[in-house]
């Protein structure tokens, strides 16, 4: 999945993008620039990601993730979007995490959003300590790596 933010971004979202890519197996953050939603897809099949993630703000602090499916024939945007009422996550090093585990009420949306299956398939299942569980809540969306807590957002889906 390829992270990264609305034009213009202030830095809260930016480290939004950054912390959500070193969660996921194979993320990657870009720093949009002037780029497009086209060039944006470019750069995310020129990396092998099938979903670019897209954080956006108001008043200088992350208030939206909308994601984008990426084929080879084109693009679409995807619902729901998330709206983020805050969040907070702990420094993860790039790569720990080797497999996920999606749980919750909101579960099987999440893993549409995030290509659980494709995500799946090239991270492969991972060994117990280096799966990141994910429950994906009616109201928040948290993350485990272990017993340590490493993500939390409160949330509201659109």
């Amino acid at each position: 999945m390829l992270f990264t933010t609305s034009l213009r971004a202030g830095e809260e979202a930016k480290k939004l993008a950054r912390a959500l890519a070193q969660l996921f197996p194979f993320g990657k953050s870009l720093n949009r620039g002037k780029k497009k939603i086209g060039e944006l897809v470019k750069k995310a099949r020129e990396g092998g990601k099938s979903r670019v993630c897209i954080i956006f703000e108001q008043g200088g602090k992350p208030a939206k993730i909308s994601f984008i499916s990426v084929s080879e024939e084109g693009w679409e945007w995807m619902k729901p979007g998330i709206a983020i009422e805050g969040w907070k996550s702990k420094r993860m090093e790039q790569g720990a995490v080797c497999g996920i585990a999606v749980t919750g009420p909101k579960g099987k949306v999440f893993e549409k959003l995030i290509d659980y299956r494709n995500m799946k398939e090239i991270a492969g299942e991972g060994e117990k300590d280096e799966t990141m569980a994910v429950n994906a809540g009616k109201n928040a969306i948290s993350a485990k790596f272990g017993s340590k807590a490493i993500f939390h957002a409160k949330v509201k889906w659109l």
